[in-house]
């Protein structure tokens, strides 16, 4: 498990991040973090929040529906965050949607990490993430595994709720 945030191992790279909430509900949120000095998007997650997540963290969970970051609202409790990989490797733009291209402004791969949140003391999930770098990130826990068919159905997903949004239409979330 790794307890490097991905925003704090972006700062490090990019500088500050301008973080952003794309769309939100109480199922989950799509996420958007911007290089304030180069103004490029750097990292497009989609979050699916965790029953037992929300239920052992329900002041935590308040702040994030509130709009402050996941790594943030966890911090200030006191309650340090993990990364559980799942999965994490650079992926074959051919497989990818098209709105990533477009937002990053490059065609290509990516760094997609598959991932679970866990915090307190019993490591409980709080969300299942997935997160799509700018394809020059300096990976930091990549593994080089196969996303398999369920991450890339997820990826397609994630992709048609980014082009949702493009087009105006918030929509609903898929939780899958």
């Amino acid at each position: 498990m790794s307890e490097v945030l991905s925003s704090d191992a972006l700062e490090r790279q990019y500088g500050p991040l301008i973080f952003e909430v794309l769309r939100q509900d109480e199922a989950g949120r799509i996420i958007s973090n911007t290089a304030e000095g180069t103004g490029k998007v750097v990292e497009l997650s989609r979050i699916v929040f965790r029953p037992e997540g929300v239920e052992r963290f329900p002041e935590v969970h308040a702040r994030i529906l509130a709009g402050i970051s996941m790594g943030t609202a966890f911090r200030d409790a006191r309650l340090y965050p993990g990364r559980r990989i799942h999965a994490s490797s650079r992926y074959d733009q051919r497989g990818l949607p098209e709105v990533f291209a477009r937002r990053f402004d490059n065609h290509e791969a990516p760094i997609v990490t598959d991932l679970t949140l866990v915090a307190g003391p019993d490591g409980t999930p709080y969300a299942d993430i997935l997160e799509v770098f700018r394809p020059e990130t300096r990976p930091w826990e990549q593994d080089g595994s196969d996303m398999g068919q369920e991450v890339a159905g997820r990826l397609e997903s994630f992709g048609a709720e980014l082009a949702a949004l493009d087009a105006g239409d918030a929509g609903s979330p898929d939780a899958a």
